[in-house]
């Protein structure tokens, strides 16, 4: 979010939305929708520049179904838009 306030960019051809492991202890039922929220902003802020929302990673400190549930409300609730694009970088 910082990189995007400060307007540093330049025109990149990709901007990837890989954020919410911070969040995970706190926000979980949030941490999509504020995903989404970031991918929609970079968009405006760069409409020329494809928007990927990267789903989260496996980690060790959090369980696997919660990063899961998470990574399942990214698509059907916050379907992307163009130009942004959904890609699932947890599953095997």
């Amino acid at each position: 979010m910082e990189l995007l306030r400060q307007g540093t960019l330049g025109n990149p051809q990709y901007i990837v939305v890989h954020t919410g492991t911070n969040d995970l202890h706190t926000l979980h039922r949030e941490t999509a929708e504020a995903m989404t929220k970031m991918a929609k902003r970079a968009s405006r802020e760069f409409p020329d520049s494809r928007v990927v929302i990267s789903t989260l990673l496996p980690r060790t400190d959090t369980p696997t179904h919660v990063i899961h549930d998470i990574n399942m409300e990214i698509p059907p609730k916050h379907p992307p838009s163009p130009p942004h694009q959904h890609r699932d970088m947890g599953s095997p």
